[in-house]
């Protein structure tokens, strides 16, 4: 059996951003970020989090990691199962 693409996949593939009591916050949805929610901190860092889930047929595992450009290769802290460096 083949993985059939499901509704969320389909309709959710970009994000939204906006300011909540000034900080950024990104949500992306289903696309390469596979489901993320970004926070830029007061020190310019972002802490970034992608929860658990089901994606593009794959099984994400969570993790989260506080890098300055928001990427886990320039992380300064990470946690989770799912972290690649």
């Amino acid at each position: 059996m083949g993985y059939r693409t499901g509704i969320c996949e389909r309709y959710l593939g970009g994000h939204l951003s906006w300011n909540l009591w000034g900080r950024h916050v990104v949500l992306y949805g289903f696309n390469a970020m596979h489901v993320a929610l970004n926070v830029r901190m007061k020190s310019g860092n972002w802490f970034c989090f992608h929860p658990p889930m089901r994606c593009f047929g794959q099984w994400w595992q969570w993790y989260c990691y506080v890098s300055p450009d928001a990427t886990p290769s320039a992380a300064t802290f990470a946690r989770g199962p799912g972290i690649v460096h």
